[in-house]
């Protein structure tokens, strides 16, 4: 019987399985299990296939099964006993003693106390008089009992992980909402179960209290204690060092280089949860292109593109440098080639060429949704074309391809960027800390409630800000340590094998996240940050904070970038809690949400010369990073977008990094990017052949996919048009 049950359990398992869930050691138990085996096969009651050699049960031995139990249940209730439908599709007579064990196993309950325990749960059952008991059922009952006699501890240990019925449902609705697939259900489904297992066992009680209440946020919960958010690979490295599966030969080709490149970018996308960053993209590869030409290397690279239409939610950030610096230039080739790289910036530049001219190909055909740039405009132009190239960058972005333009100008070596804008900014060896870094985000404080909660009082609002500081810092230790669990336990393969490790870890990078700054301008002095004197005091306070993070001597800077989830999750328990108190400063929006990625809301009406000062003085102290978002109007050309990058460079010269944002329109029949957002196809005037595209602004995504609050404010957006940019440019 046991066999039919473990059959109708796992519906088709192998000779070996079967004898490896009955607990049978093949050298003892051979003979006889392979008699009962063919029995049960003589008898009709299970089939072997003959293509995987597995074994599964029959109509028959269904019914036979389903028969025998019934049998089972009939003399279990003549002779009164409880019954329980268990986990193994029988129905078993109740044993307190499991309780017991399950207590003493689990929770780490003494014996004497567990006893008396599961004497109270049974009693309890005894009384409900109920036809079947089922698992949950009787836990559930052991944990009243715990609560009752002030066991709380033991029913913490005691917690069963799952989804309610309701939440799975709600799942299937979120996913069909988002159109998503059966595996990202599967996905969602597994994350919450390790959303909930970070919070009860890995998290200390204050700081998942603190996540709870919503003074504090974590992102990525669900994989929190998995992997690192965001990777910065090195090139040199993916293509000389060894990798799982991977043969050990340095390639020799551009094509064989970037098929390297593909296979390990794919390996490590189930390592990282956000972005991985390919910086330097046209440096480091541009010996691979000398002596080839430019019609080659397009199709090369678009192959290469090609493939990263992969359907995956973590994005590939690649990065050009506009310009070579002294510091790059003299770094020594590795690979194929010999010399500088500083010798091979004609071919950088035939490579940068080469693949701008594929982006712009490929992208009006349709997007790429999970490719991005990250353009570094140095100084080092000893190369006239280089103007020119930058140039026609822009018109990618008309294609609302993302693109983080960045200010290196002032740079010797290196600084890293995710696609998103966290920073990796180094504190000594540029080289080693600003490639094969990982980089952990997600930790954000809720600068709103701890405004609202200090009524004005500067010290108060300190103090609540430094109270989960302190709690933000342990959950990064937490968190480091766990990554490092996975190392040593060889869950990341690709990423850092624990004998011979491709990132360095010990290097890794931590952002912690500042949500609502605006929000929290306006609760704590009333007046947003456009007013100077409330902008000094936010200063002032932004320092203090970045003082007493660095007295921890650890890699970890300040940010305006906090996640999708956070902006709407924290304002909805704030609205809870204190009411529409909170809401203040957000007559601007259509749906209230904090402030995120940006300094200043992208539904703030505001001259673009005074967002991009705000955006400047917040972020130099934004070390993590901040992301300026510039929302234009489709019918911006790319000349007037060049001439305002080239402006903005100049003028702001501590704006790190800035990005434009356009909404995109694509259909898919006639397989065509228009600019802007339609309704229906201007070529074909199909309705439901279209999708709308654009940032949100962490991410470029399809509209349908955007969280709701940001869906419901597009129209809100301040859209800068050509006088706007204009008025910057002729600066």
């Amino acid at each position: 019987m046991e066999i039919l049950r473990l059959l109708r359990l796992n519906r088709s398992l192998t000779y070996s399985e079967i004898m490896d869930k009955l607990g049978l050691e093949p050298t003892k138990h051979a003979g006889k299990f392979a008699y009962h085996l063919r029995s049960l096969v003589k008898a009709r009651l299970i089939e072997r296939s003959s293509e995987d050699k597995t074994y599964r049960l029959t109509d028959l031995g269904t019914r036979t099964l389903e028969f025998a139990q019934e049998i089972n249940e009939y003399i279990l209730k003549k002779a009164g006993k409880l019954l329980v439908r268990s986990s193994r599709m029988a129905i078993e007579e109740f044993d307190r003693f499991r309780i017991v064990e399950s207590l003493v196993k689990e929770a780490q309950v003494p014996l004497e106390l567990a006893e008396a325990i599961s004497l109270e749960v049974e009693r309890k059952l005894t009384a409900l008089q109920v036809k079947y008991l089922t698992a949950p059922l009787i836990r559930e009952i052991v944990n009243a009992v715990l609560v009752e006699k002030g066991l709380e501890d033991y029913r913490h240990r005691l917690t069963r992980l799952g989804l309610p019925v309701y939440d799975v449902t709600k799942t299937f609705e979120k996913a069909s909402l988002m159109k998503l697939n059966v595996e990202d259900i599967k996905k969602m489904a597994g994350e919450a179960v390790l959303r909930e297992y970070t919070l009860l066992s890995v998290l200390p009680r204050d700081i998942a209290d603190a996540y709870l209440s919503g003074e504090l946020h974590f992102e990525f919960l669900g994989s929190w204690i998995l992997r690192p958010d965001v990777v910065q690979h090195d090139i040199r490295l993916m293509l000389t060092g060894k990798f799982q599966g991977i043969p050990a030969k340095t390639p020799k080709t551009l094509t064989s280089a970037l098929n390297r490149l593909r296979i390990i970018l794919y390996d490590s996308s189930f390592e990282v949860n956000v972005d991985q960053g390919l910086d330097m993209f046209n440096v480091f590869l541009s010996p691979y292109v000398r002596g080839k030409r430019i019609s080659d290397v397009r199709r090369i690279l678009r192959v290469f593109l090609e493939s990263l239409r992969v359907y995956s939610n973590v994005t590939v950030n690649l990065g050009l440098d506009i310009g070579f610096s002294k510091a790059v230039a003299e770094l020594k080739v590795q690979g194929v080639g010999d010399g500088a790289y500083g010798d091979y910036e004609d071919d950088s530049l035939v490579l940068t060429e080469a693949l701008v001219s594929v982006l712009k190909r490929e992208f009006k055909r349709s997007p790429i949704q999970n490719l991005s740039l990250t353009v570094k405009l140095r100084t080092g132009h000893s190369k006239d074309r280089w103007p020119d190239i930058f140039k026609e960058i822009h018109e990618l972005v008309k294609l609302g391809i993302p693109v983080l333009m960045v200010n290196m100008t002032d740079v010797h070596g290196n600084i890293g960027f995710s696609s998103h804008g966290l920073r990796f900014e180094p504190f000594s060896d540029w080289e080693a800390e600003t490639l094969a870094v990982p980089m952990i985000a997600g930790v954000c404080i809720n600068t709103p409630r701890l405004a609202y909660m200090s009524r004005g009082d500067d010290e108060r609002f300190w103090e609540n800000i430094r109270r989960n500081l302190d709690r933000a810092l342990e959950a990064f230790r937490i968190r480091r340590e766990a990554i490092d669990q996975r190392i040593k336990e060889g869950l990341l393969p690709t990423l850092s094998l624990p004998e011979e490790p491709y990132l360095r870890f010990e290097a890794m990078f931590s952002a912690l996240g500042l949500i609502g700054l605006n929000e929290a301008a306006v609760l704590h002095t009333g007046s947003d940050l456009l007013n100077p004197s409330v902008q000094a005091t936010m200063l002032k306070l932004l320092r203090r904070i970045r003082s007493y993070i660095e007295e921890f001597g650890e890699r970890i800077g300040l940010t305006s970038i906090c996640g999708e989830e956070a902006p709407s999750r924290l304002l909805n328990l704030d609205l809870n809690n204190y009411g529409r108190p909170v809401l203040n400063g957000q007559a601007f929006r259509k749906e209230p949400y904090y402030t995120d990625v940006c300094i200043v809301p992208l539904e703030r009406a505001v001259r673009l010369q005074k967002r991009l000062e705000l955006e400047e003085s917040i972020g130099t102290i934004m070390n993590g990073g901040s992301l300026p978002v510039i929302e234009v109007d489709p019918d911006v050309d790319a000349e007037i977008l060049f001439r305002t990058t080239l402006a903005i460079i100049a003028r702001y010269r501590q704006l790190r990094s800035f990005t434009y944002s356009m909404l995109i329109t694509y259909c898919k029949r006639c397989s065509r990017v228009f600019p802007g957002y339609r309704s229906r196809c201007p070529r074909c005037r199909g309705i439901t052949t279209i999708a709308q595209y654009g940032r949100t602004p962490l991410r470029f995504q399809p509209l349908h996919r955007w969280p709701p609050v940001k869906r419901v404010n597009i129209a809100r957006r301040k859209v800068y048009g050509v006088r706007d940019l204009r008025s910057i440019a002729t600066v």
